[in-house]
């Protein structure tokens, strides 16, 4: 086996980010659900064949194909530290093709050819710069394991593709049975940075990759997600995901002031009127609708209740308005535009009857 790694200075994390408290989590799926949860992109779907759920990202006798599955995204959360584990198998008369990745970055925007991927890594990473990848690439004489950042490789090690062999079945019922499935845990801290296992069917886990690199400022999670890409070259093959588990470790500032969210949130410092952990302003940032743009969410207010009674938005609020009218803001003023006119009589018209 041959092992790379490229020269590069490995940077601890900041003292903000290892100040601030942090929480641990879980996501993952075993794909009953169709892999609800996440999106689809290209040629990559479930199959239920013979009662299996697997993500299955490309399919053999597809050449020239892509397929790519993202997961959930996590807003407002800081990722720095995750275990994941996930079972995989090829099924292929013949040898094995290109490979998969395994994805962890921003992929918020997956336009264009943007989420098209492969063993190489995906797209979206290489245009951005940054986003990590770690490739199982099972052809040629580059086969092996991949760790890459955006679209460089970073650290790597090459190996006959004879061991992909392993995980490579005829048998489209026996690829999909996860006691003939490899399995394969990718470990990250931002402060140790990154660990990737491969146990191959009936093998114990090799650690093909412990690097110190992946560290430090430069891992600015903001955004990321999870997922798999993988593509059928002039080689075609099914390639399978299964029991996809992930345990992450986060920190929560998405207004990057450098105080702890949830802090923040207990403090009165900042507003969570919808109690889903994230601050109103960051989901107003999001898209969360704010029709008045007066920082509090649509879904926490009685936009028109100009009295106050917390009830209904009646004529009696209509009444106040007119009131009002001609005002340089107040009361009246629902869009905040600076003035109580007719746009304003539109909104009220628009909330009339009982407040939700």
């Amino acid at each position: 086996m041959k092992y790379q790694l490229i020269a590069a200075t490995a940077i601890t994390t900041t003292a903000i980010a290892a100040m601030l408290p942090h929480y641990t989590d879980w996501s993952g799926t075993n794909f009953s659900d169709g892999g609800a949860n996440g999106n689809h992109y290209g040629s990559s779907f479930v199959t239920t064949y013979n009662n299996h759920s697997d993500l299955q990202l490309v399919s053999d006798g597809q050449p020239g194909t892509y397929g790519t599955w993202k997961s959930e995204d996590f807003p407002g959360r800081n990722i720095v530290a995750f275990e994941a584990s996930f079972k995989w198998s090829f099924k292929n008369d013949g040898g094995p093709g290109d490979g998969f990745s395994f994805l962890f970055g921003d992929m918020t925007d997956m336009s264009g050819n943007q989420w098209e991927g492969g063993e190489y890594g995906l797209n979206r990473f290489t245009t951005m710069g940054s986003g990590m990848s770690i490739g199982f690439d099972s052809y040629g004489g580059d086969s092996g394991v991949y760790a890459r950042w955006g679209g460089q490789n970073v650290t790597w090690t090459n190996f006959g593709n004879e061991w992909y062999n392993i995980g490579t079945y005829t048998d489209y019922n026996q690829a999909l049975d996860d006691f003939y499935q490899g399995t394969v845990t990718v470990k990250w801290n931002i402060d140790t940075g990154l660990q990737v296992g491969i146990a191959w069917p009936g093998y114990e886990t090799w650690w093909g990759i412990d690097t110190e690199l992946f560290t430090g400022p430069i891992m600015d999670t903001t955004d990321f997600s999870f997922g798999f890409a993988a593509r059928n070259g002039g080689i075609d093959m099914d390639v399978l995901i299964d029991e996809f588990n992930v345990n992450y470790t986060y920190f929560q500032d998405c207004n990057e002031n450098d105080v702890d969210d949830v802090m923040e949130i207990k403090k009165g410092a900042a507003q969570d009127c919808n109690d889903n952990g994230i601050l109103d302003t960051c989901d107003i940032a999001a898209g969360a609708p704010d029709v008045n743009n007066n920082d509090i969410l649509d879904e926490c207010e009685c936009i028109g209740d100009i009295t106050g009674d917390g009830v209904i938005v009646n004529v009696q609020d209509l009444l106040s308005l007119i009131g009002y009218w001609g005002d340089a803001g107040g009361p009246g003023d629902l869009n905040t535009d600076g003035t109580v006119n007719v746009a304003d009589i539109l909104m009220l018209v628009e909330n009339w009857g009982p407040c939700n």
